[in-house]
């Protein structure tokens, strides 16, 4: 104490050190994570306001070939939106096959989403900054990959009228299979896992741009399809979200309920454990039992879902060129009811 009180500039600067940690404690850190989100909020409610004045809405229809150059506000309001339209839309095969496409396609995502980072931390003891990188770089993939899929999707049914969509959709949910083993069982060092998330996020997330946005709305109505698109996503996200609960489930009841046992009794106490005398090889064990069943927890329900989802995408060559005709036929209905009343 003599030396510090010798020492003006240190005394100085350990209270201004206090005081500032003191400032941030009742005020950034409580909440700092959440400026994100304000952040995220301002600039999106900023867009919509910029949309709301300065872009034009096109009349619906004005897309398709068949309407072009008929189509105006006039005409258009006689084709509206009604509780049969909506029902209709579980009526055309193809969306019952996206539907089970994309539920079984977003199982995974959800699976990424909530237990990747735990995993990456207490499986393969990575540090959190590291771990929440390789998080980013699956986000980062995955919007290089709705670019890759939109682009390589609009090439395909060039080639492949009816079924070049489905294909680029059908290679990209084979794909997962690999690279999830091999972000699973196979790569060990944090840089190459941001290496392979970001690789295998941009190769696996073609299907939404390249075929369920593109044939949503080739299959429906003008007037439904963003009813159908809500039904779609409500349906794939909305089921989806239990994927969570039955990864954590199933870890923690395999291999004996060692898992279980592990997460809600040894791993918040284990200050506990090791003062009442356990060993410490015997933790060290049931910690890696742990680790192991979260593992695979998380590839079975990683892989099967894929695997069904690759599947679910072989009916639409069946059912897609005959839903997509019905919409030609009607627009060229409505096209002659159009152009008659003129």
């Amino acid at each position: 104490m003599a030396s510090v009180n010798k020492s003006p500039q240190v005394t100085l600067f350990v209270n201004n050190l206090i005081y500032w940690d003191y400032i941030l404690k009742i005020t950034v850190y409580p909440g700092g994570w959440r400026w994100g989100f304000t952040l995220l909020g301002v600039l999106c409610i900023a867009i919509a306001g910029f949309i709301w004045v300065f872009l034009k809405e096109p009349v619906r229809g004005a897309s398709e070939k068949e309407l072009m150059d008929v189509i105006t506000r006039e005409n258009i309001e006689k084709y509206k939106i009604d509780r049969k339209a909506v029902g209709d839309i579980f009526r055309i095969p193809t969306m019952w096959v996206i539907i089970a496409q994309g539920l079984t396609g977003y199982f995974p995502w959800i699976v990424f989403q909530v237990w990747l980072i735990h995993w990456l931390e207490s499986v393969k003891a990575i540090p959190p900054d590291q771990a929440t990188l390789i998080f980013a770089m699956i986000v980062l993939g995955s919007a290089v990959g709705s670019l890759i899929g939109g682009y390589l999707g609009d090439k395909a049914e060039q080639k492949y009228y009816n079924r070049g969509r489905i294909l680029i959709a059908q290679i990209s949910a084979f794909l997962t299979i690999p690279i999830s083993y091999i972000v699973l069982f196979v790569v060990q060092d944090a840089i190459v896992f941001m290496i392979v998330a970001f690789i295998g996020a941009a190769l696996i997330n073609w299907p939404g741009a390249a075929a369920v946005y593109p044939m949503v709305a080739a299959v429906n109505k003008p007037e439904v399809r963003s009813s159908a698109w809500s039904l779609e996503q409500t349906f794939e996200q909305g089921l989806a979200a239990f994927a969570a609960i039955l990864v954590g489930y199933f870890a923690d009841t395999i291999n004996g309920g060692i898992p279980g046992f592990t997460m809600s009794w040894v791993t918040p106490y284990l200050g506990f454990w090791l003062l009442a005398g356990t060993s410490v090889y015997y933790l060290l064990f049931i910690m890696y039992v742990s680790g192991v069943s979260l593992t695979l927890s998380m590839a079975i329900f990683v892989m099967v879902p894929w695997i069904l989802s690759f599947l679910f995408w072989t009916f639409a060559y069946k059912t897609y060129p005959k839903d997509r005709q019905k919409i030609i036929e009607l627009l060229e209905q409505r096209r002659k009811e159009i152009t008659r009343g003129k």
